[in-house]
């Protein structure tokens, strides 16, 4: 969208918003495994410009989910990348599953 748009809607009054507006937002990513990692590369560029351009700023903290997480803590969704999650104001999952994992057993 156009930033004219983009500006509009941040100064709506009828936007309706998740979480309350503020300076600062904690997001956890979920980078997953396969091309995830290069996903979530390319989304932190992105929001980074973003950031930069709109004058708001983000934490931006990785967990562990999928065939990553189950090499790293034999778990496809550990409890610390859970509560992460449920701690951040977002949350963006960027790929998870291969191979490698196709023969787990399915929950």
């Amino acid at each position: 969208a156009p930033v004219s748009t983009i500006q509009q809607q941040q100064t709506s009054p009828t936007l309706l918003q998740a979480v309350s507006k503020k300076d600062s937002y904690d997001i956890t990513l979920l980078p997953g495994d396969g091309i995830g990692p290069e996903i979530t590369a390319a989304t932190k560029k992105a929001l980074a410009a973003l950031c930069t351009r709109f004058d708001f700023s983000l934490s931006l903290k990785e967990a562990l989910i999928g065939g990553a997480a189950i090499d790293a803590a034999n778990d496809p969704f550990p409890q610390e990348s859970l509560d992460q999650c449920l701690a951040s104001d977002s949350v963006l999952l960027a790929c998870i599953g291969g191979y490698k994992w196709d023969s787990n057993p399915r929950e």
